[in-house]
């Protein structure tokens, strides 16, 4: 059965680590007039995933938006398409 459900997950998977990314290359982008630390964002963007908020104080309120799109995204919407899978999966096996 977990080779069931990590067979399944594999689009779960390929979705967070892409979603992951694009807030990394969205922050980025956002950030061109400094120096942006890639390594930190895509760190960030990763503790994000998990629900730790990071420090966004110093955000302009465009990234703030983008920050409060993808705090929703991940934690919410992501884990529950996770459980939804777990459970299609064990309703299969």
């Amino acid at each position: 059965m977990i080779f069931e459900i990590l067979s399944d997950s594999k689009s779960f998977i390929l979705i967070l680590v892409a979603s992951m990314l694009a807030y990394a290359h969205i922050m980025i982008t956002m950030d061109h007039f400094n120096d942006p630390d890639v390594g930190a964002l895509s760190r960030m963007s990763y503790t994000l995933s998990f629900g730790e908020l990071g420090p966004f104080d110093e955000m302009s309120s465009f990234q703030f938006f983008f920050f409060v799109i993808f705090s929703f995204f991940i934690p919410l919407v992501l884990m529950n398409m996770l459980i939804a899978i777990m459970g299609d999966t064990y309703g299969r096996v």
